[in-house]
């Protein structure tokens, strides 16, 4: 294992050896163990993140735990919630294929659900992670599921049905110390997802648009037409794009509000 872009050599910042856990619980005894022991452990998903230095550990001779290699299942994709629960391994190729295999409508990606500071998606920031070897859930998920086993392991009981819905239910907001740091390793980690958008059934249906340009013309009306004419040849060169006055649907109650307030008259038809 070793960093792809440094100024260092590629020899500096190698691991001693790499392990490979089967599961969560071999995942907590690797840490029990090599914190009893004071060895510098590396854990990676999938070593991909190049940016942030890949599968290289920062401390040369560490030991490096891959959690990809092994752990790397969708959990649960919960439609109705529009949230996955995800593994370390799972990239967004594996989540994206298995939305599109199984015909679901949400969504992942490059989406405003990817606007935060983690490498995956937007998180719902309720994981389970391992820190000293021991396993924590943070946010609902602190809470148990009333039916599940409690004798059986905590990361394979049945979780608090609103683990991942809600951030800021239970206990401190403290998710961020967990994203790209070295305080514990994630191991379980909810995804919200987004709806896809669809075809064009609906838009076709109701004469809606994939998107939507409302503005106004101000001035003497010959310099009005003349702007016009302008707007209209650049739009005209989008495909399939198509021009609407308030007269032209005087039942679209957006179209009429915004014929409203660019003349600078007040109304609350939209609200209604």
């Amino acid at each position: 294992m070793h960093r792809m872009f440094d100024i260092t050599s590629k020899q500096h910042f190698v691991s001693t050896a790499v392990i490979t856990p089967r599961n969560v619980a071999e995942a907590q005894a690797i840490v029990k163990l090599y914190n009893k022991f004071e060895i510098p452990l590396w854990p990676f998903s999938t070593g991909r993140n190049v940016g942030y230095g890949g599968a290289a550990p920062r401390i040369p001779g560490s030991i490096s735990l891959n959690l990809g290699k092994h752990i790397n299942k969708i959990l649960k994709v919960n439609v109705d919630g529009a949230y996955a629960l995800v593994e370390p391994g799972v990239t967004y190729a594996d989540l994206y294929q298995s939305l599109v295999d199984n015909n679901l409508e949400r969504g992942v990606g490059y989406t405003p659900y990817n606007k935060s500071s983690s490498s995956l998606y937007r998180p719902s920031s309720d994981g389970l992670y391992i820190s000293h070897g021991t396993l924590v859930c943070t946010g609902m998920g602190a809470l148990p599921n009333p039916y599940a086993d409690l004798n059986a392991p905590l990361h394979e009981q049945e979780p608090n049905s609103a683990w991942q819905l809600f951030n800021y239910g239970f206990g401190p907001y403290n998710d961020g110390i967990f994203m790209q740091s070295s305080l514990s390793i994630v191991i379980k980690m909810g995804i919200w997802l987004m709806v896809n958008p669809g075809g064009d059934l609906k838009t076709k249906k109701f004469n809606l648009g994939r998107w939507n340009f409302y503005g106004a013309l101000y001035g003497p009306e010959p310099i009005r037409k003349v702007i016009w004419e302008v707007i209209k040849g650049a739009f005209s060169a989008i495909p399939r794009a198509k021009f609407y006055i308030p007269e032209d649907m005087p039942n679209n109650v957006i179209l009429q509000t915004r014929d409203l307030t660019l003349q600078g008259i007040p109304t609350i038809t939209k609200l209604k």
